[in-house]
């Protein structure tokens, strides 16, 4: 099983990135392959409303967001991690989420298989993160 993981968070070193490679470090234990992207190094322009996803079923805009989608899509499952900004989420990842076609579909297929409640050991982690 392959996981990815994306960091919607500018900050590679932040708490948003801290809790994911957390994640990231449980699911390496239980043997699950991972790949860990900051949205924040890749180049990645706004979604432009053209609609040629829909017709093509791929992004008429050729940078990394097209690639990301693609690894996306033949992933078991993918894990989205982003700081919130005025009860939103960060710029970055709603950027993913506009120009990302393979995310249509992804939260009822891919994001139920694994499925995994991470609050209390994220909880327990970031505790010491915050208080070093």
């Amino acid at each position: 099983m392959k996981v990815i993981i994306i960091n919607g968070s500018y900050r590679k070193g932040g708490i948003t990135a801290a809790a994911l490679h957390m994640i990231e470090a449980d699911l390496n234990e239980k043997g699950v392959e991972t790949a860990f992207y900051n949205l924040g190094e890749i180049s990645m322009s706004h979604c432009m409303g053209c609609c040629t996803c829909y017709r093509t079923g791929h992004c008429g805009i050729k940078d990394d967001a097209e690639r990301i989608s693609e690894i996306i899509a033949e992933a078991d499952g993918v894990i989205l991690g982003t700081p919130t900004y005025a009860s939103n989420v960060s710029g970055l990842m709603k950027d993913l989420i506009d120009r990302g076609h393979s995310i249509c579909g992804l939260f009822g297929a891919k994001g139920s298989k694994i499925w995994y409640n991470y609050e209390a050991l994220i909880r327990r982690r970031l505790e010491v993160l915050l208080f070093e």
